[in-house]
């Protein structure tokens, strides 16, 4: 298993990888995000881009965005 990180700082775009090998995603709360350690521990740290005014979405928005993705690349 690949371990992804949905982190928004110090990340890369979610749509640059593949998402081929079996996939654990890993999504924080809306207050807290992800801890330290998990970030750290994870293969890889990913974010969606946001233009504009928001600068964050609302975390099932964001897990239905990424599990979306994903799904559709591991097909």
């Amino acid at each position: 298993y690949w371990v992804y990180a949905a982190e928004a700082f110090n990340s890369q775009p979610y749509e640059a990888l593949d998402y081929k090998s079996k996939t654990v995603l890993v999504v924080g709360s809306e207050g807290y995000g992800i801890s330290r350690l998990v970030k750290e521990q994870a293969d890889f740290n990913i974010k969606i881009e946001m233009s504009g005014k928001v600068n964050s979405l609302n975390v099932s928005v964001a897990t239905a965005i990424l599990v979306s993705h994903i799904s559709l690349k591991q097909k």
